[in-house]
């Protein structure tokens, strides 16, 4: 009789899991040819690793719902599952209405699909003039501290932003601001520029951003070593943010996927 060891069982697991892997990139690399030209594989394939397994803590193991979930972490950052700006994807994900991963994930795409065309506009016209309006911002108008940050859920974010803003309304708007505010505080940048960027961050790419694998220029000036100063911290994460956010713009000009909605 044939015996197949659990080493042999590992072994196809893995082969399986490098194969699905191997896929993902090839279909990321069509969904966000931007990202994938910017981060390249070796980051792509720890956004895919993470996603596995966070999919799975959902129930979702089959490829399709894996690969939108996936797809879901690029489109609106790792932690998109608890943003407070998303509060309809939790809804979905643990809705018991809705048993067994394919109808989850079927309703997951028709909720993201109806959103986007709310938020992202025609052609993602809403998303582009959101981000030309931050573009042009002027800096005086974010040197706020800890005491005013409320005014960025009900004035500055909407000025930006307003579909977005009127779609998850002022009750998240708070939470999001509260969340950048905490972040904030925790990395010492609560002085000048360094609120408004959190939540500025957190707003664009998702509340996760300062772990989120497919932003490793975020986490890596966070936690550089050589820089004590919070201050020069926030200023390298402010100079830093511009550029990614004139990589944005151009992406954009050459019709790439959109991020960060």
């Amino acid at each position: 009789m044939l015996t197949i060891r659990n080493e042999q069982v590992e072994a196809f697991r893995l082969a399986a899991l490098r194969a699905f892997e191997d896929d993902m990139v090839r279909d990321l690399k069509g969904f966000a040819p931007a990202i994938y030209e910017t981060r390249g594989e070796p980051i792509l394939r720890q956004l895919i690793r993470v996603g596995i397994g966070r999919a799975k803590g959902y129930g979702f193991t089959n490829r399709g719902p894996v690969r939108l979930y996936i797809e879901l972490m690029v489109l609106f950052g790792c932690d998109f599952d608890t943003d407070p700006m998303l509060p309809w994807v939790n809804v979905v994900l643990n809705d018991p209405a809705f048993p067994g991963q394919m109808n989850r994930a079927e309703r997951l795409h028709s909720e993201t699909s109806r959103y986007l065309d709310r938020v992202a506009g025609p052609d993602n016209a809403y998303w582009v003039e959101a981000l030309h309006r931050l573009h042009e911002a002027s800096a005086e108008d974010y040197r706020i501290t800890d005491r005013d940050a409320e005014r960025l859920a009900l004035e500055l974010l909407p000025a930006i932003y307003p579909q977005k803003c009127a779609f998850a309304g002022e009750t998240a708007l708070g939470v999001l601001v509260r969340r950048g505010l905490e972040l904030a505080t925790r990395h010492q940048a609560i002085a000048d520029q360094g609120v408004a960027l959190f939540v500025a961050l957190a707003f664009f790419l998702g509340h996760g951003f300062t772990a989120d694998p497919l932003y490793p220029w975020i986490k890596g000036i966070l936690d550089d070593p050589k820089v004590l100063d919070p201050q020069k911290r926030v200023e390298r994460l402010v100079t830093r943010s511009k550029t990614y956010l004139n990589e944005a713009l151009a992406a954009r000009e050459g019709n790439q996927t959109h991020v960060g909605l």
